[in-house]
């Protein structure tokens, strides 16, 4: 990300409970002429920064264009409010939309993945379980390693063992549910 902090807090306001981020009227520094600075306020100055953009997974995001390049909305929040470029950006409720700060966490891609939606191609409607055999089968990857808890007769078992092993590695009590 190319610019900083102070850009970002010229170039925006940010409500923090509402999670909208506002274009401020930019000075005449900015622009070529007084014509292009007077246009460029009265048309985006006040109004909410950036447009929706959709993942090639499906998943919602903000993205605003500054100066030509696009950025991702709730890493322009994270440099506003905390000075610095996060690793990866947890939307805690799983919703790309929601930008509140208190539901932003900075987090490595191995968090970041413990808090995911249930996969649209889980059979069981339970993430790391499977029917295998007649049994459940729990198993499931943690930081690029396979963790095989077991098998069960009953899916209320694997259940149980599943979120004690969830908790064990630090997943996220959201991983799977939405």
């Amino acid at each position: 990300m190319n610019i900083t902090q102070a850009m970002a807090r010229i170039l925006f306001s940010y409500d923090k409970d509402t999670g909208v981020v506002l274009w401020r009227n930019r000075n005449r520094c900015l622009f070529k002429s007084d014509k292009e600075t007077k246009r460029w306020n009265t048309r985006y100055a006040g109004t909410k920064a950036g447009s929706l953009q959709y993942t090639d997974r499906g998943q919602e995001y903000i993205k605003i264009k500054i100066f030509g390049k696009k950025y991702l909305g709730h890493r322009i929040i994270w440099l506003y409010v905390y000075g610095y470029n996060p690793d990866q950006i947890d939307h805690i409720d799983g919703n790309g939309l929601n930008n509140r700060l208190s539901n932003l966490r900075n987090v490595d891609h191995s968090g970041n993945q413990k808090n995911r939606k249930l996969n649209s191609t889980n059979t069981s409607g339970y993430s790391g379980i499977s029917l295998v055999d007649g049994k459940w089968k729990v198993r499931f990857n943690s930081k690029c390693k396979s963790i095989n808890v077991g098998r069960f007769l009953l899916l209320d078992d694997a259940i149980k063992a599943r979120d004690m092993a969830y908790k064990e590695y630090g997943f996220h009590t959201n991983h799977g549910n939405r």
